[in-house]
């Protein structure tokens, strides 16, 4: 679909002149709809989706990225920038530059700029354009470490807000009479005149269905209320199965976190970007997996890009190359990507266990030990995913034997021959090589 130019508004590609830990000139390439962050914690995952985030035009880095006292951002080896290229509606491509700087009193403005040659940039032809427009996309951000509902961000981190409620039991049990009404009567409640909720959502039959199917449950009716009861805004969720009703006080939080990413998903506009933060987080390998098939059809059925980061395997697990971009930390401390990965090599970087190595079986120990000199200049990550081992007897034996036990039931296994049974011209006489 990507080949034949279904996904209208597509960034194809960022790169970093300078940003944040990045290595310098970093370029990440989005070859698959569906692009997969991984690496260990602390190696630039989240802050690379921030930037996609500053990308499309009146979005900003500094919404996420900004200096403190505590935490300056200097500039005094280069200013912070990100190029992003992307295809227009003629099939022109268009490289655009946004740079952070000071706009008035705020230091963190990122402001589209006009191509700079140092950086090596894409122009426009001549005809009164000194710069290409910024891509126009919607935009979804969702960090699941940070979303927590109405409930949580109360109990978890409030103290009672007055005399009468003693703990925090108290205050939850006096103000949930108000979300009661709330969710019976499909209203707005007001405090002199601020609202202190929207009016509830109802799940739609196909939200119910989908959350059904990756979490393993029978949802019959659920409903979603964004509300400030509990002293915050957040979102309240009830949910209603076969076997009883219950709010996400007494839901786990990969349950709330799944309704919330369906009923936004379902919601977005065709060709918009979708940036999930550990999506996986509460979610067992199952209900990721589910969720993964459930991300895909609507990449294909909406268009959608989607960039994930994440640490889960089940949500690397049977992905392109090309889908699979691997954060490591160099020795000078910044933080490369390389742009194709396998599964089992992502697995290697996030100290995952590998299910079961390949087995590549040859026919003597030389071509074993060409291979081994081959997979060990790829690097550690690709020689832990190979076993290699020859067997006596050569050619005619593997042939006759091997396969036929192999092709059976056995996916890993692969077979190398020399193709020295058939050469089709003489070997080269090594006397004729010339000495230089």
């Amino acid at each position: 679909m990507k080949d034949r130019g279904i996904f209208k508004s597509f960034i194809d590609y960022i790169r970093f002149p300078f940003y944040r830990n990045l290595e310098k000139n970093t370029k990440i390439d989005f070859d698959f709809p569906l692009t997969v962050f991984v690496g260990q914690n602390g190696c630039g995952k989240s802050s690379t989706l921030q930037a996609l985030y500053g990308c499309p035009k009146g979005k900003s880095v500094g919404n996420f990225w900004f200096s403190t006292k505590v935490d300056p951002i200097g500039e005094d080896e280069e200013r912070a920038a990100l190029i992003y290229s992307y295809n227009d509606s003629s099939g022109t491509q268009c490289e655009v530059l946004k740079s952070r700087m000071k706009k008035g009193s705020n230091p963190d403005y990122w402001e589209p700029s006009r191509p700079l040659k140092k950086y090596d940039m894409v122009t426009p032809p001549d005809g009164g354009m000194d710069r290409y427009p910024a891509i126009e996309k919607e935009v979804l951000y969702l960090d699941f470490r940070s979303i927590l509902s109405a409930f949580d961000k109360y109990f978890y981190y409030q103290k009672p807000l007055n005399l009468k409620s003693k703990t925090k039991q108290d205050y939850l049990r006096n103000r949930s009479s108000l979300l009661k009404s709330v969710i019976d009567d499909n209203i707005i409640k007001k405090v002199g005149s601020r609202k202190q909720n929207r009016i509830p959502t109802d799940f739609s039959t196909e939200e119910l269905e989908i959350m059904s199917s990756i979490l393993g449950k029978k949802y019959h009716k659920g409903k979603l209320i964004y509300h400030k009861f509990f002293k915050d805004w957040g979102n309240s969720i009830i949910f209603d199965t076969s076997e009883l009703a219950y709010s996400e006080a007494f839901a786990g939080s990969g349950e709330s976190a799944v309704a919330i990413l369906v009923h936004e998903m379902l919601k977005v506009e065709n060709d918009s970007l979708i940036l999930l933060d550990e999506p996986e987080m509460s979610l067992h390998p199952g209900a990721q997996k589910k969720l993964k098939n459930f991300i895909l059809e609507q990449i294909k059925k909406k268009h959608l890009q989607v960039v994930i980061s994440t640490h889960s395997a089940t949500l690397i697990e049977g992905l392109p190359s090309p889908a699979i971009k691997v954060f490591t930390q160099l020795p000078n401390g910044k933080f490369n990507v390389r742009n194709k990965s396998l599964p089992d090599e992502a697995f290697y970087y996030i100290g995952q266990s590998i299910s079961s190595t390949k087995k590549i079986i040859v026919e003597d120990q030389l071509a074993m030990d060409i291979i081994k000199a081959v997979i060990d200049e790829i690097g550690e990550d690709c020689a832990s995913i190979f076993d290699i081992e020859f067997y006596p007897g050569g050619h005619s034996i593997i042939k006759s034997d091997f396969i036929r036990v192999y092709s059976q039931d056995e996916s890993n296994v692969f077979i190398i021959f020399d193709g020295d049974q058939y050469p089709t011209t003489y070997p080269l006489d090594t006397s004729e090589i010339p000495v230089g």
